[in-house]
C-alpha cells in the first residue's frame, strides 16, 4: 500500500485538487485542502518513505508469519535477521533515506527543508518552537525512534525465552514423525 501511495502520489493529489475545485460543499473543499496540504509536506513525505523502509524490511517476516502452514522453527532465524536489518538500516540508512526523500520531493516540487535550520512543527507558532534541528528532528526524534520501536517490539514479542520455548514445544509436534 504504501509503495503504491508513493507511485500513484502525483495523481492522488490531483484528485484532491480536483475535489476540491469541483466539489459543491465547502466543507468538502476544506477536507480537500486540508488533506492535500498535509501530503504536501516534507512530513508526509519522509514518514512514508521511513514506512516503506521499515515495512521493507520486515516484509518476509510478516507473510511468513501470516502463513497458516508456517513451522515456527522455520521463522526464528527470519527473526533475528530482520533484527538485523533493522539494525543495519539505523546504523547506515539514514543517508540513503534522506536523499530518497530530498529526490523525491525535487521531483514533486516539495520544498525540503534546511536540515540546519530551527525545526519548527507544523501547525505551532514560531514562539513555541522547540530549540531543535530539523536534522536532529528527523532523524533522531523519527527516524531512529521509529526504528528502535520497532526494534523494541520484535525484541518483546520473540524475546530469547520465548524463541528457546516455541522451538522446544515445535520439536515435540507429531508433523515431524518423532513416533
Amino acid at each position: 500500500m504504501i509503495v503504491n501511495v508513493i507511485s500513484l502520489y502525483p495523481v492522488i493529489c490531483k484528485v484532491l485538487d480536483k475535489i476540491g475545485d469541483v466539489s459543491s460543499s465547502s466543507d468538502n473543499r476544506l477536507k480537500a485542502d486540508v488533506v492535500g496540504y498535509s501530503l504536501e509536506s516534507f512530513d508526509f513525505i519522509f514518514m512514508i518513505h521511513l514506512m516503506k523502509t521499515i515495512f521493507g524490511v520486515a516484509n518476509d517476516l510478516n507473510n511468513a508469519l501470516q502463513r497458516k502452514d508456517q513451522d515456527i522453527v522455520n521463522v526464528m532465524p527470519l527473526v533475528t535477521l530482520t533484527k538485523q536489518q533493522l539494525k543495519q538500516v539505523r546504523d547506515n540508512g539514514w543517508e540513503p533515506l534522506l536523499s530518497s526523500v530530498i529526490s523525491f520531493c525535487e521531483k514533486t516540487c516539495i520544498k525540503a527543508p534546511n536540515m540546519e535550520d530551527v525545526y519548527v512543527p507544523k501547525g505551532r507558532k514560531k514562539r513555541g518552537k522547540l530549540h531543535t534541528t530539523n536534522l536532529h528532528h528527523f532523524r533522531v526524534e523519527e527516524f531512529v525512534a521509529i526504528i528502535d520501536l520497532q526494534l523494541q517490539k520484535l525484541k518483546n514479542r520473540f524475546d530469547k525465552i520465548s524463541m528457546d520455548l516455541l522451538v522446544k514445544m515445535a520439536s515435540l509436534s507429531p508433523v515431524d514423525g518423532f513416533f
